[in-house]
């Protein structure tokens, strides 16, 4: 019987993190619980092109697909899911999630039986004070999966990004901060909406606006460990602007989670984002996704508007 083909996974090739080191191996024991991405239904640049159609009509005219409707004609095919869970059968996987809207698969199992069933390559890795569980080079499935498989995540757990948030320069006294632009040395969000002509009369009412937050990840126990706000915080900060506090949603996907303290830096930007979107559009709900800082996390987030993370 011939070898069984398998062919990489466009754009799944990874490289060591530069000035890293391999310390170890994982062990082939422990569990993991992977993603698997699918292609759409429809053809390609279809999505883009309706969305680029709908941003010519009036907000009031638009007519929008349902949940339903939307994963019928951009999901997942039915077919190309149970190809997976076949797939997931032959090497003794778990299927812990099949969505056809969002086009994924979550497939559990030993770290031996996924590598195996990927042909991936993993290591322990460490730079400088971070150690991460690291992929390096492509992760392949077999020929008749090929053309079905988009992507694969959560292999890799080395955080994807970083915080970005930046405090206001103080003097030497240490108590004024020095002035940039504004009078004062910044400004609210409310004078950034008036800059930009941000509407007036658009309060959000009946909207929901959804955020996406990157939690710290323990490599060792595979737990998330900092990221948050704290309410009180955003009480003071919208009464201080005189608005009301809007209805804010905490949401969790791979186990993200509020987790406030560890990093002020992280809190800063978590924090920000909620008064920004609060203050410009105080009538609307926001729905804020806390998934883990890795390619997995980030990516799982965006598609977990489903019906089971419905705000």
């Amino acid at each position: 019987m011939p070898d069984r083909i398998y062919h990489p996974v466009p754009g799944s090739h990874l490289v060591a993190l530069p000035e890293s080191q391999i310390i170890g191996q994982v062990n082939p024991n422990d569990l993991l619980t992977i993603t698997v991405h699918l292609r759409r239904t429809g053809a390609p640049g279809e999505v883009q092109a309706h969305a680029l159609k709908l941003g010519q009509i009036a907000p009031c005219d638009r007519k929008y697909l349902d949940r339903e409707e939307f994963a019928a004609k951009h999901g997942a095919n039915p077919a190309d899911l149970a190809k997976i869970a076949a797939f997931a059968h032959e090497h003794g996987l778990t299927i812990v999630e099949s969505s056809r809207a969002k086009r994924s698969v979550k497939l559990s199992g030993t770290i031996g039986a996924l590598t195996a069933a990927f042909k991936v390559e993993l290591h322990k890795f460490k730079k400088a004070n971070l150690s991460y569980r690291g992929r390096i080079g492509s992760v392949s499935v077999p020929e008749e999966l090929s053309q079905i498989v988009v992507g694969v995540h959560g292999f890799d757990n080395r955080p994807v990004a970083k915080p970005h948030y930046r405090h206001r320069e103080k003097s030497a006294q240490g108590a004024v901060a020095t002035p940039k632009n504004a009078q004062d040395g910044s400004f609210s969000p409310l004078e950034v909406a008036q800059l930009y002509n941000f509407p007036q009369g658009l309060d959000g009412t009946g909207q929901c606006i959804a955020l996406i937050e990157l939690n710290d990840l323990d490599p060792n126990t595979n737990h998330v460990t900092g990221a948050g706000f704290n309410s009180s915080d955003l009480r003071s900060f919208f009464s201080n602007l005189n608005l009301p506090m809007p209805q804010v949603v905490a949401l969790s996907t791979d186990g993200g989670a509020v987790m406030p303290g560890p990093d002020p830096s992280s809190d800063g930007e978590v924090t920000l984002g909620i008064e920004v979107a609060g203050a410009i559009a105080p009538g609307a709900k926001i729905a804020v996704y806390f998934t883990p800082n890795t390619a997995q996390g980030f990516i799982d987030a965006l598609g977990s508007g489903g019906t089971r993370h419905r705000p």
